[in-house]
């Protein structure tokens, strides 16, 4: 973990990857709550 990133850039990071998996996965398949 580099500590010049800081916690909004993370989220972003995470945000991102979560788009990106709904974008990919089709909507019977979500089991993330």
């Amino acid at each position: 973990m580099v500590p010049e990133i800081g916690e909004q850039a993370i989220r972003e990071i995470i945000v991102g990857s979560y788009r990106i998996i709904y974008q990919v996965v089709p909507d019977n398949e979500v089991d993330i709550a």
